[in-house]
């Protein structure tokens, strides 16, 4: 065993693969003898397929199938192939066997004489046949016999027992060798097998056992017993191998060791394998990478959201005063970012222009609280407040801020600008001045506190602007309050103006009422043009009314346009905005015929099923006395505007039209429910009602004729309520007897 442990793993194999190769040399060289010596050879075989041939052949010629009715060439056949191997059984030669010429010996022994008795009687067999099938061609028709006289059987049973002879003998050597065979192969395979086992003996010994071993431990390796060691003896590969196998298990007990330490939280302990050539090493080190930068990412995100909830506590406790909240907004901020110093400016109007002023600082000199103020553009702050983004200097110009410290003054090393912003827009600047540069996450945690400061400066500004309105409603309320009696005692009188008021607009909407009766009785003139401005349809009043004009010549088929002259351009405008779809409604001064008058004009374009514009038709009538009408009408609204303005300034004045929608309203109503005055017009005035019960209730007695007296709530736009007493009345039409609209009058308690 020693011997065989100091054998190298190299040349064991190759003893044993050159022994493998010597025990197969010797199969092959020991059956190559032994069937050369026992095994039949070809010729044997290509000898015996003759004898045999030759036997058949002669049986084809025995005087019964000399008898039968074949042609006589067939018989003939036979006979040449009977004597050619009969030739080659006795002379020897190349004869076919298996699809190859064989050369063939004469047979030797036993198998000579009988070949040498068919040699002596063929010839005469042969002629005897010959010269009965020429008897036999005259009676080929007929049933032929053989004469009773005829040698031919006789002759036939000897020759027929030699080769049967013949056949014997050669089947005879060939089954002698066949049963040598098999002896001759077991005793040598028997030989072979003996060796094989040595040497798998000697394989088992020096390779197999070894290796057995290292995958014993190698499995326990795999299971995660990394203390167990392969047992080195000798001082081959394989005990290089198991060598190996125990430096890589260390290897993994070490790797082992490292990470347990990383999932305890030491990631700074140290790999004995570090080695840039190691995979294991490199990728182990680049693990703890990883878990510090994913530890100090998880720092700086519970950093971040606790100072998010320390300042969302800190800005909630400061809703009122802008300069508490600025002050301790900055001063908490510097101090959790580790910074010295910082300011903060908030966004102000002052005579229609954006000021940022400075509200609060933290640890400048004397707290350097001058009422500092900056215009938007103007130095870093003002140039972060005009590009609504974040300024970080660490090169800061010289001068432009120092740092007092115990010992004297030094300029900071960066410094941070970052815009308040709230609801895209931009509430004031926070400014930051540090000693050390300030971390990327620190710079993300001011912009996001930024937004609180910023969501808390708004709501002050927003809670501030409110105080200031409440105070001058309260003031207004008051002289309200004061002018109460007085308005009271005057409201029989408005009452009275409100009813001439309503008297004066009834009249104006008589006038307007005969008018359109006047507009729609009479007759319209209409003509309708093609894209080209080809005319396609023209009534009879337009030509009556063109008869001994300049346009007397339109009619259909012809370009309008041809006849119009000095104002050709002017309603070439007017077809080309109806052909884009517009529709227009106007009225001019028509000359036509010398007559002094107005023309409405209904310009439409006119559409195909498809919707596509294919003209426009033209409608027009005369307006005069519409026109007249309207400018009476509206020399008779401003006379009643006059007096409007007498009580527009103490009572709230609405028109409601009958589908309850807001026609007007003064300003003094829509400021003190909080809306703009174009707010309201077209809205609902049930929106404007806490109680619509109470608005339904208060229509219905205007439709009964009667004035609405009563006091209502009234919805603000903030959601508050607005106490009011309602003097309304409703306008209805004298020959419909409906009511054109509302006339809702307010006046506050």
């Amino acid at each position: 065993m020693k011997l065989f442990e100091a054998l190298s793993t190299r040349f064991s194999i190759r003893q044993i693969f050159g022994g493998f190769i010597a025990i197969l040399s010797i199969l092959l060289l020991t059956n190559f003898l032994a069937f050369n010596s026992f095994n039949v050879s070809n010729n044997q075989l290509a000898q015996y397929h003759h004898a045999n041939s030759l036997y058949y052949n002669l049986l084809s010629l025995s005087p019964q199938e000399l008898t039968e009715q074949y042609p006589n060439e067939h018989y003939r056949q036979l006979i040449i192939e009977a004597e050619k191997h009969l030739e080659l059984l006795s002379n020897g030669g190349y004869g076919e066997f298996l699809g190859k010429e064989i050369e063939i010996a004469p047979p030797q022994g036993a198998g000579k004489l009988p070949l040498e008795r068919i040699q002596e009687r063929w010839p005469t067999y042969r002629d005897e046949c010959l010269m009965l099938l020429s008897s036999r061609a005259d009676n080929i028709n007929g049933n032929f016999t053989i004469p009773v006289q005829s040698d031919l059987p006789i002759m036939f049973e000897r020759i027929s027992g030699y080769a049967q002879e013949l056949l014997t003998v050669s089947d005879y050597i060939l089954v002698e060798k066949k049963d040598q065979l098999p002896t001759a192969i077991l005793v040598i395979s028997l030989i072979a097998i003996l060796v094989f086992i040595l040497m798998l003996v000697f394989l088992m010994k020096v390779i197999l056992n070894p290796l057995k071993n290292m995958e014993n431990t190698a499995g326990e390796l795999a299971k995660g017993h990394l203390q167990d060691q392969i047992t080195i003896a000798g001082n081959n590969e394989i005990a290089n191998i198991g060598s190996q196998i125990n430096k890589l298990a260390q290897m993994l007990e070490n790797a082992l060791s490292f990470t347990k330490n990383m999932g305890q939280g030491n990631l700074d302990t140290d790999y004995l394998e570090a080695d840039d050539s190691n995979s294991l090493a490199v990728a182990l080190m680049d693990m703890r990478t990883q878990m510090k930068s994913a530890a100090e990412a998880d720092r700086q995100r519970n950093w971040a959201s606790d100072g998010l909830a320390k300042f969302a506590e800190i800005l909630r406790l400061e809703s009122d005063d802008l300069s508490k909240l600025g002050y301790n907004a900055v001063s908490n901020l510097v101090r959790y970012v580790g910074a010295q110093q910082g300011s903060i400016f908030i966004a102000t109007q002052q005579d229609d222009e954006t000021i940022l002023e400075q509200i609060a600082t933290f640890a400048y000199d004397k707290q350097k609280f001058l009422q500092k103020s900056i215009k938007p553009g103007d130095g870093i702050v003002g140039q972060a407040y005009l590009e609504e983004k974040r300024i970080y200097l660490l090169d800061i110009p010289e001068g432009y801020l120092e740092i007092s410290a115990g010992l004297g003054h030094m300029p900071p090393k960066c410094l941070l600008v970052v815009p308040l912003i709230y609801n895209e827009e931009i509430q004031g600047i926070v400014e930051i001045a540090s000693l050390e540069p300030i971390s990327d996450y620190k710079v993300e945690f001011v912009e996001s506190v930024g937004e609180s400061i910023a969501a808390n400066i708004s709501t002050v500004k927003n809670n501030e602007r409110t105080r200031n309105l409440l105070v001058k409603s309260q003031e207004i309320t008051e002289k309200m309050r004061v002018q109460e009696d007085e308005m009271r005692q005057n409201m029989e009188e408005m009452q009275n103006t409100y009813r001439e008021m309503i008297t004066a607009q009834k009249d104006t909407e008589q006038k307007e009422a005969n008018l359109n009766a006047l507009i729609n009785n009479t007759e319209d003139s209409i003509v309708t043009v093609d894209r080209n401005y080809r005319v396609m349809i023209i009534n009879d009043v337009l030509k009556r009314r063109y008869k001994g004009t300049q346009y007397e010549g339109i009619d259909i088929g012809q370009n309008v346009l041809d006849t119009l002259g000095a104002v050709r351009e002017e309603w070439k405008g007017y077809y080309d905005r109806a052909l884009a779809g517009e529709r227009l409604d106007f009225v001019i001064r028509s000359t036509v015929n010398n007559e002094d008058s107005f023309r409405r004009y209904h310009i439409n374009p006119v559409r195909s099923s498809d919707g596509d514009v294919i003209g426009c038709s033209v409608f027009s009538r005369d307006v005069t006395d519409m026109k007249v009408a309207e400018i009476q009408n509206k020399k008779l609204i401003s006379d009643l505007t006059q007096k409007d303005k007498l009580f527009e300034a103490a009572f709230f004045f609405m028109e409601v039209g009958p589908e309850k929608r807001i026609i007007t309203i003064n300003d003094l109503a829509a400021m003190e429910l909080g809306y703009q005055r174009e707010d309201l017009i077209g809205r609902d005035i049930n929106d404007l009602f806490i109680s619509r019960d109470t608005l339904t209730e208060g229509l219905s007695t205007m439709h009964k004729g009667d004035i609405w007296k009563e006091e209502v709530a009234l919805l603000t736009k903030d959601g508050s309520r607005l106490m009011a007493k309602s003097v309304s009345t409703a306008v209805v039409d004298n020959e419909t007897e409906r009511i054109v609209k509302y006339i809702l009058v307010f006046y506050k308690n």
